[in-house]
């Protein structure tokens, strides 16, 4: 792939540190030209990750050439048919197939959030998978020096010890079963470098949150020992009727509530979304006091925690304001930006609250 411009130009001797980041060329002439420095250092950083080559030819005056070289293959050298996006398949929670099984493995998920755990234990239900589950990463810990497992499914943002702690003791505990066992992080933050983060810190995968139904299930089929990997018969999921369910109209009756979203997460089951929705509501007056007590205590890093929590659940059942709300006070801890959070913590608490009576009437 190429780009070609009718720019300035790059003399020859910026051209070697132009993919360096915080590096910009010319910056006396560019003086009024906004940037970082970031652009190419993440392009480079993405093309080196697919094993591909980055280059640019540049004559100063006249334009640039930059090139980026993939070992990718094709199929065929058909054209593609200028209609191709009529012919674009479209994914459909309802139409989604789990094409193994896995009733034999052993999987350990840890999450201080009951509804994410139920999440979890859902989605793999189809699988044939049932879970250990656990709320703290000192149970986690645990439970790993009591069994051995196939796969470890591990939230990031929990009380000390949070999920990357956790892992780490298990890596290194010399009582534990599960030195080796492979592990996915379970996460909000889905922010630019996120994923190799998790990878330097030794997960082997990683899953943004609201989880979605199929990912989980492919993931943990990539990450499991082949031999406990069984094809299944390729039955459709269950299909909804036409008529407007009795869950549906209950939660669509709440102000902000993206049912279709919150559906889809849930690979198109509304028992799925019933019992998720159940639980949640179940873990709000707990996680309500929480935060109040935090307040009270002074302690903003606990608070920000009980924060993103509620960002997370929000944003599994579609209920967009209320999770940037959350998001906001999350970083509003980050920052210790405690005026932000006196000032807005109690109307948080109070929305959570609210939604979560709606969702359990």
């Amino acid at each position: 792939m190429s780009v070609i411009d009718t720019g300035k130009g790059i003399r020859k001797e910026d051209q070697d540190s132009l993919f360096e980041a915080f590096t910009r060329a010319d910056v006396k002439s560019n003086v009024n030209i906004e940037g970082t420095g970031l652009g190419l250092a993440i392009v480079k950083s993405i093309v080196d990750s697919m094993n591909g080559t980055l280059g640019v030819e540049s004559e100063y005056g006249v334009g640039s050439e930059f090139w980026v070289r993939l070992p990718v293959k094709y199929d065929d050298k058909t054209p593609i048919p200028s209609d191709f996006m009529q012919h674009k398949v479209e994914y459909d929670a309802n139409e989604h197939i789990c094409d193994y099984t896995a009733p034999d493995a052993k999987v350990l998920a840890v999450d201080d959030n009951q509804s994410n755990l139920t999440i979890v234990q859902l989605f793999l239900k189809r699988t044939g998978i049932v879970p250990d589950l656990c709320s703290a990463g000192s149970s986690a810990i645990e439970h790993c020096r009591q069994k051995k497992y196939d796969l470890i499914l591990l939230d990031h943002m929990m009380p000390q010890p949070d999920g990357v702690e956790t892992l780490h003791i298990i890596r290194s505990d010399e009582n534990s079963l599960n030195k080796d066992t492979k592990a996915v992080v379970l996460t909000a933050n889905a922010v630019a470098g996120s994923r190799q983060m998790y990878l330097d810190e030794g997960f082997d995968d990683y899953l943004t949150k609201p989880l979605d139904a199929a990912a989980l299930e492919q993931t943990v089929k990539a990450l499991l020992p082949q031999d406990k990997v069984l094809k299944a018969d390729n039955k459709p999921a269950v299909q909804q009727n036409d008529d407007m369910s009795p869950i549906k109209k209950r939660l669509t009756a709440i102000d902000g509530f993206d049912y279709e979203k919150a559906l889809g997460y849930c690979a198109g089951d509304e028992d799925f979304l019933s019992q998720i929705a159940a639980d949640i509501a179940a873990d709000c007056p707990k996680r309500a006091e929480k935060m109040r007590n935090s307040l009270a205590a002074n302690d903003i890093k606990a608070y920000g925690i009980e924060a993103h929590t509620i960002k997370s659940t929000m944003a599994t059942i579609g209920v967009e304001h209320l999770r940037e709300r959350a998001h906001k006070h999350e970083f509003a801890a980050k920052d210790n930006d405690t005026a932000f959070i006196s000032a807005d913590a109690e109307g948080l608490i109070n929305e959570y609250e609210e939604i979560c009576s709606k969702l359990k009437e």
